[in-house]
């Protein structure tokens, strides 16, 4: 696809000048960049110990006052109101926000983006979509079956046009953080977990710590999430987790025949599909049951003895959700893992992999049953329990729904508002 290309090109192009940027910076700029980036985030004792090194200034004091009051705390560093102001000369902002992809799929971080974004206009917000293109021509794309129109730009010189008629940008990939921080006096990033975070790779570490680093608001889905990202690149986000639609997800009838769920794209090594479907389909030897996989691939696949559904819309999916005895889940690695929640809310016993993003929700013998990574044996022992032990599995479901109920949309819609606004309200000099 030709805008992908367009988008591969700016990714190695910001992979240089990020790097160049920091070789660039005076040591006194650099701790106060990673200085004000810690105060963000609310690390205040590590943000002051770099600002220690450095002359006193206004900016500086203001940015210090600006992280107490984003901790709850007012005036705390005892300025004056002459913090109150930002680099626009004090000009509140407006509440128009660009929010950009990286890719136009139907994933599942495309999905939240979208949903921060209806979040955002039912709160008074306007919200456009950007999409890099070697045309400047408007895009009519569908995705999760809305109508969108998106638009487009050639290359990140277009970027101090887009913030002169926006004040805030929403990231959807940690390399858009550098253009957006150096044209916006806004920018968010929300990371969902892509596989730059997990790795161990030193030289990757570094590259990501080029983006991470910037002075711009970063919030994530997980505690699991969290750690690695204060490990790895020193900033400690905010958690706001995922949201579960419970008027879609709800528990209801089954399916007469017993059934084992499976959802995921088998193109997807690390969710492991073609592993659990094989190991599920030994119990059938043993055991009368159905194995419904659910693949978001518009392209069908026969398999002997799985019943496979192709890219189900919302409600069809969410009625497999609910009428499915047994969800399983073998991913190896996720930072929230939100089909297992669906599953909970609709009432279906959940058997997954310990994969570390599920354990904001997840208990082992209270709401799931958790099984080591890549232990199929540990896996199918758990759903043949399920399978013949009715009463473990009714109380896996009844915890299940109370658990999605504290995930419900309207509380995290509430909590995103509120870090959303709590954020606007408070000014930092982040350069």
């Amino acid at each position: 696809m030709e805008q992908g290309n367009q988008a591969k090109v700016l990714f190695q192009q910001r992979m240089q000048e990020a790097a160049s940027f920091w070789f660039s910076l005076m040591p006194e700029e650099s701790h106060h960049l990673i200085g004000t980036a810690m105060l963000m985030d609310g690390q205040i004792e590590r943000g002051m110990a770099l600002y220690s090194q450095l002359p006193p200034s206004l900016h500086r004091n203001c940015n210090v006052n600006s992280a107490y009051r984003l901790a709850g705390v007012d005036n705390a560093c005892g300025q004056t109101g002459e913090c109150r102001m930002d680099t626009s000369g004090g000009q509140p902002f407006r509440k128009k926000a660009a929010m950009f992809l990286a890719y136009l799929g139907n994933t599942g971080a495309v999905r939240m983006l979208l949903t921060h974004k209806r979040w955002l206009e039912e709160d008074g917000f306007q919200v456009d979509l950007f999409f890099p293109s070697v045309n400047r021509e408007k895009l009519a794309y569908k995705l999760f079956g809305q109508d969108l129109i998106i638009q487009t730009y050639q290359t990140d010189a277009d970027m101090p046009q887009i913030a002169s008629e926006y004040d805030i940008a929403f990231a959807p990939h940690w390399d858009y953080l550098f253009p957006l921080y150096r044209n916006f006096r806004k920018v968010f990033y929300f990371t969902q977990g892509d596989y730059d975070v997990f790795s161990e790779d030193e030289q990757g570490i570094q590259t990501l710590q080029n983006f991470y680093l910037l002075p711009v608001h970063i919030f994530t889905v997980s505690r699991f999430l969290q750690q690695h990202v204060l490990r790895k690149q020193h900033r400690n986000p905010p958690i706001i987790p995922c949201g579960i639609d419970l008027d879609l997800f709800q528990p209801g009838e089954k399916f007469e025949q017993t059934t084992v769920l499976v959802v995921g794209n088998a193109g997807a090594k690390q969710k492991h599909i073609v592993d659990v479907l094989a190991n599920v389909r030994v119990l059938q030897q043993r055991y009368d049951f159905q194995i419904v996989w659910i693949n978001p691939s518009p392209q069908p696949n026969e398999l002997n003895g799985i019943t496979v559904v192709c890219n189900p819309d919302a409600q069809t999916l969410a009625a497999y959700f609910r009428k499915s005895h047994i969800f399983v889940s073998g991913s190896e690695i996720e930072s929230f893992s939100l089909p297992p929640l669906e599953a909970m809310a609709s009432g279906t016993a959940v058997v997954a992999a310990d994969n570390g993003g599920i354990l904001e929700y997840a208990r082992h013998g209270e709401n799931a049953l958790l099984f080591e990574l890549n232990n199929w044996s540990q896996m199918n022992q758990y759903i043949e329990f399920l399978l013949r032990d009715i009463e473990a599995r009714t109380h896996l479901e009844r915890s299940g729904i109370q658990t999605a109920a504290a995930f419900a949309m309207g509380k995290i819609r509430n909590r995103f508002l509120a870090y959303v606004e709590r954020c606007l309200s408070v000014p930092f000099f982040t350069s």
